[in-house]
């Protein structure tokens, strides 16, 4: 009998445990969960995935590609940081600096350069076909002469929202890359109108409707506060229910002598009770 109140005893302090260890996982679940998942998160766009689009562009019209340059990269997020912190979106910002301030400023030595922005997208192949819907965009994009390239992908607070700023810088180095078959460059030029250096030929590019699954301002603080909410009554339920599981593991279970179940009385003197129906060897049926 001794080794079935222990064997019982065991089976509710493993059951305890078990739901104790349940609460303590669902606990860490919710709290995985981001309550800004509404928010733009600038990884879900990639400098290498534009800057593959961008080529495909270039082969499809019979351009080489073009090679990322580190220099244009620092100037690109160089000119991302500045959008984000003066709010605005233009090539040139609200103290009159245009966008080749940011290349010259790296050092980065051209003969041309051009700039493409783009704000509010989700993805990268909307970005690069927006671009390609533009005929400046486009331009800057299929423009022969440009042989590097540099991106810079941000997200912050813009105006009343959080967004994604994408900065993409091209470049026509001083010395042409080697890597350019000269052939190409003299029939190209023959056709094409080579920018002057500094000047940009196009406009911002703005898509207010490409993040729909981004909420208002005060529906997000909303939504936070009820997340909150439901975590806290969760959490709260949730110790309530533990603490209850811990104080019914602990509760001595009685033991059994003879088919009457002994409860320890003051000072160790064990109290006897008779159990109406019970049976034993020892104990006639009754009271």
């Amino acid at each position: 009998m001794q080794n079935k109140n222990k064997k019982t005893l065991f089976n509710q302090q493993i059951s305890s445990f078990l739901t104790i260890t349940s609460k303590v996982l669902l606990i860490g679940a919710l709290f995985l969960i981001p309550f800004g998942s509404l928010e733009a998160k600038a990884d879900i766009i990639t400098p290498d995935e534009l800057i593959n689009l961008t080529n495909q562009e270039r082969v499809k019209a019979g351009l080489a590609s073009l090679k990322s340059n580190t220099l244009l990269e620092l100037a690109a997020y160089n000119k991302a940081v500045d959008i984000l912190e003066n709010n605005y979106f233009a090539h040139t910002n609200p103290a009159g600096k245009p966008f080749y301030f940011w290349i010259q400023e790296t050092g980065y030595e051209y003969q041309s350069a051009g700039e493409n922005l783009a704000i509010d997208f989700s993805n990268a192949p909307d970005i690069v076909d927006a671009w390609m819907a533009s005929p400046t965009h486009r331009e800057n994009i299929l423009e022969s002469s440009y042989q590097e390239i540099g991106l810079a992908i941000l997200s912050g607070k813009f105006g009343d929202h959080e967004t994604i700023v994408v900065v993409q810088e091209f470049g026509e180095p001083i010395t042409p890359l080697p890597s350019t078959p000269p052939a190409t460059l003299a029939m190209e030029s023959a056709t094409t109108i080579k920018l002057v250096a500094g000047q940009s030929t196009h406009t911002p590019m703005l898509a207010n409707s490409n993040l729909p699954t981004n909420p208002l301002p005060w529906a997000k603080r909303i939504q936070n506060l009820l997340n909150l909410a439901v975590m806290i009554i969760f959490s709260a339920v949730v110790i309530l229910l533990t603490e209850k599981s811990i104080a019914l593991s602990l509760q001595p279970l009685p033991r059994y002598t003879s088919g009457r179940p002994v409860i320890s009385g003051g000072k160790g003197t064990p109290i006897i009770f008779n159990i109406v129906g019970a049976t034993s060897a020892n104990t006639p049926r009754g009271v």
